[in-house]
């Protein structure tokens, strides 16, 4: 993700909150959501382009924090805690009529921000119950890009039988918004 400039940072210079300065954080925090809407819509596109014809079955931020660049192929992993929080923040925000509708231009590709979301959301949510079908009724925190299966990684921890993962906890608010 690019830096932010200065300019566009939000420093309140009074401990005090009045109409006007709320109107400031509000108009500041539409923007900050934008700006990653846009950034998420950029690394998907990123990632088809970079990997024609293989589906990433849920939301693609397989990004290094660091260097800002994508993962290499074999260390990308799929996060369904992610995908489900993502699922319902996003829905949520299509609900509210708030995804801009301002059609852009991504690597060549234009694209209407709110429909780009609303199909996103549809793609996440046939994942994610893919990935419950397949997995016995469970969402596991990581799952194989592949497969859609609970991947070997170590920070999947296994439950006992009629426990569910934490990820449960994301999918209940992701799957009752996107509903």
């Amino acid at each position: 993700m690019k830096k932010v400039s200065h300019g566009e940072l939000y420093i309140q210079k009074e401990a005090k909150l009045d109409k006007d300065i709320l109107q400031e954080l509000l108009s500041f925090n539409r923007k900050y959501q934008n700006r990653i809407l846009k950034y998420f819509a950029e690394l998907k596109i990123d990632f088809e382009n970079s990997h024609p014809g293989l589906k990433y079955p849920g939301i693609f931020a397989e990004v290094d924090s660091i260097s800002g660049k994508m993962r290499p192929f074999e260390k990308q992993k799929v996060w369904s805690w992610g995908d489900c929080r993502g699922l319902g923040i996003w829905s949520y925000l299509i609900s509210k009529k708030v995804i801009p509708s301002d059609e852009i231009e991504i690597y060549g590709r234009r694209i209407r921000l709110d429909e780009f979301f609303g199909e996103y959301c549809d793609f996440i949510y046939q994942c994610l119950r893919e990935r419950y079908e397949l997995n016995d009724g469970r969402i596991p925190f990581i799952v194989d890009m592949m497969t859609n299966k609970a991947s070997d990684d170590p920070a999947n921890v296994p439950c006992a039988e009629g426990e569910c993962e934490p990820t449960h906890v994301f999918a209940a608010a992701g799957f009752m918004q996107y509903g």
